[in-house]
């Protein structure tokens, strides 16, 4: 007798959260994801892989880019391409321009290098900052949120569907299942998880809740919130640039783009010359700038929002919100990336600078 056996792909599940009937099968079979990796774009008649370069074939390509070697240089790059991958350092060949030299391509991607150290260093200000003020904003002033009598203590208020907007409600059990997935993976391992399994009976309040989860976690959860809430979180958290008009709505733009850097930066991707995956809103007096002072028209300023410098103008509306001695870190770290920029040679344009940046990112104490 053939068994009967339902196939379900694990995408599918986690994306669906739902149930199966399963009382017509004799088993149910979760498929993974597998090699080769295919989709409808794969061509029918596919090209044979390519063999790995040695070293020496990979500093000849690199001179059939245009990359010129001394005989140091050709030294140094037999070193160098043993650490770094060709295809992370050979990208920057199309931004070398009258110095071909193997040393200015290599100065580029330390140039790049440092722009992700950069990143890696002033986001988790930023991230602790939001995680404290939602988590105490909710707490706080959950009884006062609501217009329902309720059991819950106010530790556990991300558990109430009331805080969320209606549309999203359908979405908040798989959102809260990941969530305590994720806590249950680290109940045995983390000593503060631990403590709460043991002495509070697994309920985990929302303050220890946000230390465990990411900014993608993070954003998920503002987005889901009901937009009256939000808003009276936003004017709280951001009170400090809150006179500038800034809606609710950005705030979600705002930590899709903090995440987004935060993720370029934790996995090495790259910033220079890269046209990067977020449109955030800049307050008016920036945007004003941008269109009448520089002249830009809407295309321009829509593509200006795809750049790194973008990025950094998000980091710095976040920064007017920290305690003046972050204010300090991030005006040293503006004074090095200068430095930088001419220790490196480094193209402005690449990174979607204007010509005044120092006057738009610096925070005036």
């Amino acid at each position: 007798m053939n068994e009967k056996i339902l196939r379900v792909h694990s995408k599918t599940i986690k994306k669906a959260f739902q149930t199966y009937d399963v009382t017509e099968y004799d088993k149910l079979y979760v498929e993974g994801s597998s090699f080769p990796i295919c989709d409808e774009n794969t061509q029918e008649k596919v090209n044979e892989l390519k063999e790995p370069l040695s070293i020496e074939e990979m500093i000849f390509r690199l001179k059939e880019h245009g990359i010129t070697f001394s005989e140091q240089e050709y030294i140094d790059a037999t070193k160098i391409l043993k650490t770094i991958n060709y295809y992370r350092l050979s990208v920057f060949c199309r931004y070398v321009k009258e110095n071909s030299s193997f040393s200015q391509l290599f100065k580029l991607y330390r140039f790049d290098a440092f722009l992700r150290e950069s990143v890696n260093r002033l986001i988790p200000p930023i991230e602790i900052a939001v995680k404290t003020s939602l988590a105490h904003f909710l707490s706080i002033n959950y009884y006062d949120l609501i217009d329902h009598q309720t059991e819950l203590k106010r530790g556990l208020v991300y558990l109430d569907k009331k805080i969320y907007k209606e549309e999203c409600k359908k979405d908040v059990p798989e959102m809260l299942s990941q969530f305590a997935e994720f806590i249950e993976s680290k109940k045995t391992k983390d000593s503060v998880i631990k403590h709460h399994v043991k002495k509070y009976g697994g309920n985990i309040p929302i303050w220890v809740l946000v230390e465990q989860l990411t900014m993608g976690n993070i954003t998920t959860f503002v987005t889901y919130l009901d937009r009256s809430i939000r808003k009276k979180w936003v004017r709280e958290f951001i009170n400090e640039i809150s006179v500038n008009g800034v809606d609710d709505k950005w705030i979600i733009e705002w930590l899709k783009t903090i995440q987004i850097l935060r993720n370029y930066g934790a996995h090495c991707s790259r910033f220079y010359g890269c046209r990067l995956n977020f449109t955030p809103t800049f307050l008016k007096e920036h945007t004003n700038y941008f269109l009448k002072t520089m002249r830009l028209d809407f295309k321009q300023l829509d593509k200006l929002r795809h750049t790194f410098f973008a990025g950094l103008i998000i980091i710095k509306y976040f920064y007017l919100t920290l305690p003046e001695f972050e204010q300090a870190h991030w005006n040293v770290f503006l004074d090095k990336l200068e430095s930088r920029i001419d220790e490196y040679s480094a193209d402005l344009y690449r990174i979607g600078f204007p010509n005044d940046w120092q006057k738009i990112l610096r925070i005036d104490n």
